[in-house]
């Protein structure tokens, strides 16, 4: 291989390399700092801890009653005609998603040849992010294959099993 056709090296940093050999070393010395600290100030260190931990907690629990009081009241404003206007749309959703898996289940069932040049000689190709992400939310599998000869892409779909 010429040096022209070498693939550049990323150059690792210095710091990483240090921290590697001596991290041991480091780590004891920041133990013997931080404990010497401890020893000549004269703080109370359990009770700022206690504190943050007290702060930190009432922090959560306040923020999640919070939410729980918000998404109550949200739910207890919603009159029947609502609840039942919501409940159609979602079928309205289901029932569309149902027909639109079978018709892609009818026209993409399977590839034996390309649809573009004829050619019999389908390969196996990976799959996208968008085509799992399709996958997972219609609950259908997604396969990709490659046309040999003019190297387009085809998809088919098949269920789960």
């Amino acid at each position: 291989m010429s040096a022209e056709n070498k693939r550049p090296r990323k150059r690792r940093r210095s710091y990483f390399v240090l921290f590697r050999q001596f991290g041991y070393e480091i780590f004891i010395v920041l133990l013997l700092v931080v404990g010497g600290f401890l020893l000549v100030e004269k703080t109370d260190v359990s009770a700022i801890l206690t504190n943050w931990i007290k702060i930190g907690f009432n922090t959560i629990i306040g923020g999640f009653s919070a939410l729980v009081r918000q998404g109550y009241n949200y739910f207890v404003s919603f009159e029947t005609s609502d609840i039942v206007g919501y409940m159609l749309i979602l079928l309205a959703i289901h029932l569309m998603v149902l027909r639109g898996r079978k018709r892609l289940f009818r026209e993409y069932d399977s590839v034996y040849k390309c649809p573009y040049c004829e050619h019999e000689k389908m390969q196996r190709a990976k799959r996208q992010f968008w085509h799992k992400l399709i996958g997972l939310l219609l609950i259908l599998r997604i396969k990709n294959y490659e046309c040999k000869a003019c190297k387009k892409v085809t998809i088919t779909f098949s269920r789960i099993k």
